[in-house]
């Protein structure tokens, strides 16, 4: 029988119902006639909650989620994004409750009677199992909203054998859109990102290296130089939708957790990783860092004037890199949904640094002289005026102009003259820049701004990293993402860059602490509180 009237009692979200670790916890609270008010944000409950629904399931406890979650008074689609999970997860056959509750600035969880559960089946994950519909017959909507976030790939399971920038990054991509990501640590001093950072510069000793790139992750502290630890890590894989690694070629198959040894007991796994140079490649056992791959692949010979060698003030190769591998691991799970299969992707930092030059280097492949310029142009194949033109307060930049609209512009001086003809753009490139650059000095970056623009001639002011402090434009993409850190305290970092019809990639879960989670992920692989308090004890885990 259903309850007509299932029975709501709150109780409020404390200290004791943040440590919520593991299946029998929230068992004790889904026997009696509870629910669980969150104050905002509610995020890491929430998610907490569904995972842990999970471990019930997993052992044998399923009759206990008789009790659906669901938002009241949330943004539109959340509801139905909770409720499309938990019908996943436990095959109920049941409404959404659509009546009211009062928020009062609360976002509130209720847990609802209910005594019917059509089937006991565990799908492995969102991935593997058919579409279904709410009992509107509509489609189930996606997550929106700063609350809980995208729910682009909810129910993705990710583990992520990553250090440095690539790999932690590639993985917060797939995190920021819903994946549930756990990140596998060295349970003592955790990996390189933990303990180093830019400009030496800590936040209260926490790096921000590691900040930057591990929001909405969980983090589990394991020895996979032990083989305790690596059954651990085994079974985790076993049960993963995609695995993401950027250890070195070799690495991942000396520990046993190498495509071909994972995916004979789990076929559907999409296995992604991230190498300097690639498995098969001479190179395979160099190290792949940024500045050196910029070297290997030409980026530091054609950036800026003749002379040294320069390399880019960013880390281009990484993060393309950790680009391409969310690119890859996202087609592949398209093809998982319509296969069943998984597969093998591999980038490499090398070949990402190639396809930032897709341009340049085409040009070099089919003939072209490229020569860097002995002045202020900004690259070996662009004509004239394209480069940085030295003013009063620093610099403005010039793009694709024909010379006659810049001499106009400036009134037609007489230097300008012999290059009036568009044939000599490229020929007589460096000459125009040498002739235009003295006509320049004496503005000010916003009137030369000013007056350019007024004639269509594309420019731009030149900023430094204190300018976009307080730039209306960088203001207007909402592009940085400020969280508290309960050890770095107020953190800013840019954030997911792409935007979404159905909601933000918001920061939900702040970068964990080493071994945060591992008590409740080998909770919701099934390990009891014996087994557990045991691996810690021998130090194989980090709980």
């Amino acid at each position: 029988m259903r309850s007509e009237h299932p029975a709501l009692v709150q109780i409020p979200y404390t200290r004791e119902t943040r440590r919520l670790r593991n299946p029998e916890d929230l068992r004790q609270i889904l026997v009696g006639d509870s629910g669980i008010s969150c104050e905002l944000p509610n995020d890491p409950l929430v998610k907490r909650i569904k995972r842990l629904s999970q471990g019930l399931l997993r052992t044998g406890h399923s009759n206990h989620l008789s009790k659906v979650i669901s938002f009241a008074n949330a943004k539109p689609g959340c509801g139905s994004g909770i409720f499309w999970s938990y019908r996943r997860l436990g095959e109920f056959n049941s409404v959404i409750p659509s009546q009211p509750v009062d928020m009062e600035r609360t976002t509130r969880l209720r847990f609802l009677s209910r005594t019917h559960v059509t089937s006991q089946r565990t799908p492995r994950s969102i991935m593997s199992t058919p579409s279904v519909e709410n009992a509107a017959g509509d489609a189930p909507t996606i997550s929106s909203g700063s609350g809980p976030g995208l729910g682009l790939l909810s129910g993705v399971k990710v583990v992520a054998f990553t250090t440095f920038l690539v790999g932690p990054a590639a993985a917060q991509y797939l995190a920021d859109m819903g994946a549930d990501v756990v990140k596998i640590e060295e349970p003592r001093h955790g990996p390189h990102e933990r303990r180093w950072s830019g400009a030496n510069h800590f936040l209260n000793g926490e790096s921000i290296l590691y900040l930057m790139s591990t929001r909405n992750t969980r983090s589990i502290g394991l020895d996979l130089k032990s083989e305790a630890g690596r059954k651990v890590a085994r079974r985790m894989c076993d049960e993963a939708d995609v695995v993401v690694s950027n250890f070195r070629p070799g690495v991942m198959d000396r520990l046993g957790l190498g495509f071909d040894d994972l995916r004979q007991s789990n076929p559907g796994l999409v296995y992604a990783s991230a190498s300097g140079y690639g498995a098969r490649s001479p190179h395979r056992h160099l190290p792949g860092q940024d500045l050196l791959v910029q070297s290997i692949s030409g980026i530091a010979s054609v950036t800026g004037s003749e002379g040294p060698p320069v390399a880019s003030g960013a880390v281009v190769a990484d993060q393309h890199a950790a680009t391409l591998l969310a690119l890859g691991i996202a087609g592949a799970l398209v093809e998982k949904a319509r296969t069943g299969l998984g597969q093998e992707v591999e980038v490499t930092m090398l070949q990402a640094s190639l396809d930032l030059q897709a341009e340049v280097y085409a040009y070099h492949l089919n003939g072209a002289d490229l020569r860097r310029p002995r002045n202020g142009l900004a690259t070996t194949y662009h004509e004239a005026p394209y480069g940085y033109y030295k003013v009063t307060d620093g610099y403005v930049a010039l793009s694709i102009n024909p010379i006659a609209k810049i001499s106009a512009a400036l009134g037609a001086p007489t230097e300008l003259e012999p290059y009036l003809n568009p044939d000599l753009a490229f020929s007589a490139r460096e000459d125009i820049y040498d002739a235009l650059e003295p006509l320049l000095t004496s503005f000010k970056k916003d009137e030369l701004v000013k007056l350019f623009r007024e004639h269509d001639i594309w420019c731009a002011p030149v900023k430094t990293y204190e300018d976009l402090d307080t730039d209306e434009v960088i203001a207007s993409l909402n592009a940085i993402e400020e969280f508290e850190h309960p050890v770095a305290g107020t953190v800013r970092v840019v954030g997911h860059p792409i935007k979404y019809s159905s909601g933000t990639a918001a920061v939900h879960q702040v970068p964990p602490a080493l071994g945060e989670h591992t008590h409740e992920i080998l909770a919701e692989l099934g390990y009891d509180h014996a087994t557990i308090d045991s691996l810690s004890q021998e130090g194989t885990i980090r709980a």
